[in-house]
């Protein structure tokens, strides 16, 4: 059973930790991205689920069961981490959106073409970097902005592309059209910043109940009791530790899940579309 316990840590060490090759994470397409965070979420469902087979076969024997919920304890934090991080960058991404449209707008005010606008804009707008490189490659900046705006937080991107490519083929004012879509971003992004803060309200919230179970703890600690040996001396405490454990990992991921739901509908644009 030892051996078992191990190998099941092994597990979760693996899956818990990228490879290697993360760092090259920028340098991947964005569709390539996008299969990346799907390969995530099932590497953190697979993670949990090894946990809950732990915690099951700790109730009949207990090395495992102290390894499951160490595992499963360890593995919805690092959830909650990743998910936090993944919001952190989409909307920082989403706000540079926004300032890429105000830029090209500006610059069409004052009286630049498309393509010069573009490139002035692409010195001040890290993001609009590749498609001015496309450009002066001979391609065509809709194409670019669309493949862009397939990362998370960069969805506005697909309306500066669908702005640029009307503009072309019916030969009207990319300036007015912009200026609708700078608008429109605007509008959401500060629609994103007050979401966020409504939001936060209920993290904490979830964080706070997550965590109570432990300060139950301590406070039997404090009144001169012993509940982990409890939990795993007898049958029945092995199979509340295990029931707890899960319950209580299952609903901060879930209140973090709704909570990133909420906000991600806002920050990718996808909100607008419904």
């Amino acid at each position: 059973m030892t051996a078992l316990a191990v190998i099941c840590a092994g597990l979760a060490v693996l899956l818990l930790f990228p490879g290697a090759t993360g760092g090259l994470a920028r340098l991947a397409p964005p569709r390539d991205r996008r299969r990346r965070h799907g390969s995530s979420r099932r590497g953190f469902a697979m993670g949990l689920a090894i946990s809950a087979v732990c915690l099951g076969v700790g109730v009949v024997f207990p090395p495992v069961g102290v390894v499951g919920a160490g595992a499963a304890l360890a593995w919805s934090v690092v959830w909650v981490v990743t998910s936090r991080v993944r919001g952190r960058r989409a909307y920082r991404r989403a706000q540079e959106v926004v300032r890429a449209a105000q830029v090209l707008q500006s610059l069409l005010a004052l009286g630049h073409v498309p393509q010069s606008a573009l490139a002035v804009a692409a010195t001040e707008c890290p993001i609009l970097e590749p498609v001015a490189a496309a450009v002066r490659m001979g391609g065509q900046p809709w194409d670019v902005l669309e493949e862009l705006s397939e990362v998370p937080g960069q969805s506005g991107l697909r309306r500066i592309a669908q702005a640029w490519k009307v503009s072309e083929v019916t030969g009207g004012s990319m300036r007015d059209s912009l200026q609708t879509v700078r608008l429109g971003l605007e509008e959401a992004a500060d629609t994103a910043t007050v979401v966020a803060g409504e939001l936060a309200g209920p993290r904490t919230t979830g964080q706070m109940l997550a965590a109570l179970p432990l300060a139950g703890i301590a406070m039997a600690y404090g009144l001169g009791t012993d509940p982990l040996r409890f939990f795993v001396a007898s049958l029945v405490g092995r199979v509340c530790l295990a029931a707890g454990v899960l319950l209580g990992c299952a609903g901060l991921m879930w209140s973090e899940a709704l909570a990133d739901r909420a906000g991600g509908l806002v920050t990718t644009g996808e909100v607008d579309h419904r």
